[in-house]
């Protein structure tokens, strides 16, 4: 006999979620409000963790402590890491850039999802960038690569655009 019981059903409490969010050697000192400050093994507070709109979100101290506990936040959520390189093509807009096709881990990614309706977009610019630097409406590239007359991005790197996108299609939240 088995009694299947949905995932939903069972009540898994914040503090809960957020022990097994933190890295290893981490732990929650004390709550107060929705927040849970977090101190490493020998004690030292690092930062505090709380949970907003169905994500853990870590806030994290100045301090050295508080970098080793950034660091193996990082190394547990690589995923996360805003120094990380992705890439994107974007094409014009009313003045402005677009995302095409979401973003990729790899331009070797971003060039697989390259379709006919992105090479007649107006301009497209495959464009490198940190995962970090998408935190509002304008940034700055890396590196930006043009379309060529034969329909492939050229390998001649024509150094950072500034991006503007239209709206928030270029924000990682995965």
């Amino acid at each position: 006999m088995s009694l299947n019981i949905s995932v939903e059903s069972v009540n898994i409490t914040e503090r809960a979620i957020i022990e097994s969010a933190l890295p290893k050697g981490y732990r929650i000192s004390s709550v107060c409000g929705g927040d849970h400050f977090v101190r490493n093994a020998a004690g030292v507070y690092v930062g505090f963790v709380y949970i907003s709109e169905r994500r853990v979100i870590f806030a994290f101290d100045v301090s050295c402590a508080s970098d080793h506990f950034r660091k193996a936040v990082i190394e547990k959520y690589p995923e996360c890491d805003p120094d990380r390189v992705v890439w994107g093509v974007f094409c014009d807009w009313h003045g402005m850039k677009s995302m095409l096709r979401g973003w990729s881990h790899s331009r070797e990614e971003a060039i697989s999802r390259i379709d006919e309706y992105v090479r007649r977009a107006s301009n497209p610019v495959l464009c490198s960038f940190r995962a970090g630097d998408v935190i509002g409406m304008v940034f700055l590239s890396l590196t930006s690569f043009k379309l060529l007359a034969n329909g492939e991005f050229s390998d001649q790197d024509d150094g950072p655009v500034v991006i503007e996108l239209t709206n928030l299609e270029g924000s990682f939240s995965e």
